[in-house]
């Protein structure tokens, strides 16, 4: 931005040195006009002094060279005058060319960051896109994950349940054959021995 700046002042300020140079060039040749009409006055102002002594014919004279230096002055202030306007169009629409271009550019420029700024924003929101759906792919994985561990959990609990109460149930059936055993041996011994007991009265 500040280079552009720099550019356009640089280019202002160059046709502006240069118009300065054309005005004084065209200035000096205007005094030197004017000068060599002074001259070519003078001059002529004394060939009439020393071809004609009549005053009256001198007066004519230089009044008709005043009329004709005087219609001269004239013509030249008007050319003068609209040489200076000619400059000054010449100048505003440069000026105004200038301006433009330095509109043109300074549009371009801030087209240019709204752009650059568009494009963060929109990268911006599509990392926080990219980061909002891998964050629900992982959280949608883990509820998955939770769910399957709960699973395997419960199962594993109920194979231990099971494997518990098998080992249990092992245990009391072992408990429970030695006490029948032993319940029937005595029994079987109290019978025999009331037979016994039976023969002998």
């Amino acid at each position: 931005m500040l280079q552009l700046k720099e550019a356009a002042l640089l280019v202002f300020f160059t046709k502006r040195r240069a118009a300065i140079l054309k005005m004084r060039t065209d200035r000096d040749n205007f005094l030197r006009m004017k000068s060599g009409a002074i001259y070519i006055q003078r001059t002529w102002r004394r060939r009439l002094a020393i071809r004609d002594n009549n005053l009256q014919e001198i007066a004519q004279q230089q009044r008709s060279y005043y009329q004709q230096l005087r219609a001269t002055n004239i013509l030249l202030q008007r050319r003068w005058r609209s040489l200076r306007v000619q400059k000054k169009n010449v100048a505003r629409r440069e000026q105004a060319r200038i301006e433009n271009a330095a509109v043109v550019i300074q549009r371009r420029w801030r087209a240019s960051a709204l752009m650059k700024r568009d494009r963060t924003a929109f990268k911006n929101l599509e990392t926080a896109v990219q980061v909002i759906s891998e964050r629900r792919f992982a959280l949608n994985k883990m509820r998955k994950q939770v769910a399957q561990y709960t699973t395997l959990k419960r199962s594993v609990i109920f194979l231990q349940r099971k494997w518990k109460a098998t080992l249990l149930m092992r245990k009391n059936r072992s408990y429970y054959s030695a006490f029948f055993f032993m319940l029937s041996n005595a029994c079987l011994f109290s019978l025999i021995t009331d037979t016994a007991h039976f023969k002998a009265e």
